[in-house]
């Protein structure tokens, strides 16, 4: 054979090779770009299955919550599908096709890739005392009404301080400080109050998660009142949120003060103030609509003497969780009740025939706990 045979051969052996290889090595470098996205996209869904579950946990949008996390890893919103799975799992899948580079030689331009994750968001509940104040106050529990009646345990890490007369108590009652007891005909059931270690806080909510920027703000049911305005009866109306004595159902803030002083106004609300919130009116009824909470106010320092939220008008009817972490719920007036639980850092129960039941607001949500779950179906 000669050289210009060898030639020949070498060139066809050549194209053969090249004929044989090229195509498996088009394959080859674009798998390897299919699973390092494979990766990307089960990591996004990952993710994505955590925020949606951890938002519904909150009380968000978790459809939302997963194309924000998605696009936070660079898929877009049409590449991400919320599956409602039942019994709290939240499923999530992200479709993207990858770009070959090699194979659209042998007719492959895109090569799907999916990946799908599913999570939930589960806490174990808390019952909170009816009544619970936290601070070492002199007067961190002061009983100074007539007539009241609690249904629910009762607790301050301070003094216990009962100078009012012919009120009844039906559930555990505890004191981390001293007990003063100075009035008369007063009933414990099924026992007078006893002396425990201090308690932690059964709730802790911040301010700024409801202040402009935080994270409960972009909700649609979220009114922030501008600056340090008052949130008052008038200011609801000319708002469009107060019609007639109707109450709008709404998240209501302000940096300044809320002061409710109409008569016969109802409705479902949550009023969150980093001043005082103060219900002065007549035959007002408040259910919460948001976390179950209705009055939180942020005002005071933790010291004592601040008051944070005050009923001090009369037939007035709260339910859910009235919250004054710094400062003191102040409850006068006649004929008021709460349905649910006072948490504050001081507490004064100055009424007449006041009424606190345990109620919607005793039984607060734990910790949230967000894990992946199987989904093999």
């Amino acid at each position: 054979m000669t050289g210009r045979d060898n030639g020949a051969v070498a060139t066809i052996v050549a194209l053969c090779v090249a004929f044989v290889f090229i195509p498996l090595l088009a394959v080859t470098v674009d798998v390897g770009r299919v699973l390092v996205s494979r990766s990307a996209v089960q990591n996004a869904a990952d993710h994505a299955a955590m925020a949606a579950a951890w938002a519904s946990c909150d009380g968000e949008d978790p459809v939302a919550a997963a194309t924000a996390s998605a696009g936070r890893n660079g898929f877009s919103d049409d590449e991400v599908e919320v599956v409602d799975r039942g019994q709290g799992s939240l499923g999530v899948v992200v479709s993207h096709g990858v770009d070959g580079v090699f194979s659209p030689v042998v007719g492959v331009e895109t090569v799907p890739v999916s990946a799908r994750a599913a999570a939930s968001c589960s806490s174990e509940p808390i019952t909170a005392p009816v009544i619970y104040a936290h601070s070492t106050c002199q007067e961190s529990l002061a009983w100074a009404g007539n007539e009241n009646h609690v249904s629910g345990a009762v607790h301050t890490n301070g003094r216990l301080a009962v100078t009012g007369n012919l009120n009844v108590q039906s559930g555990t009652a505890t004191y981390s400080g001293s007990i003063y007891s100075a009035g008369n005909q007063n009933t414990w059931s099924p026992a007078t109050p006893s002396q425990v270690p201090a308690r932690t806080w059964p709730l802790t909510l911040d301010v700024n998660d409801f202040d402009n920027g935080g994270r409960y703000t972009t909700r649609p049911d979220y009114v922030s009142a501008p600056g340090t305005t008052t949130i008052s009866a008038q200011w609801l109306r000319q708002k469009g949120h107060l019609i007639g004595t109707a109450l709008a159902p709404k998240i209501y803030y302000t940096d300044g003060r809320v002061d409710i002083s109409d008569i016969g106004i109802t409705g479902t609300a949550t009023f969150v103030a980093r001043g005082d919130i103060t219900f002065s009116g007549v035959n007002i009824s408040v259910q919460p609509h948001f976390a179950n909470i209705s009055a939180f106010s942020a005002k005071g320092t933790g010291g004592c003497g601040t008051d944070g939220v005050r009923l001090i008008g009369n037939y007035v009817s709260l339910a859910g969780i009235v919250h004054a972490p710094r400062g003191n719920v102040y409850l006068a007036g006649n004929y008021n009740r709460i349905d649910g639980t006072v948490i504050a850092n001081q507490i004064t129960l100055y009424g007449n025939r006041l009424t606190i039941n345990t109620g919607v607001g005793a039984t607060i949500p734990g910790t949230p706990r967000i894990a992946l779950d199987a989904w093999d179906d």
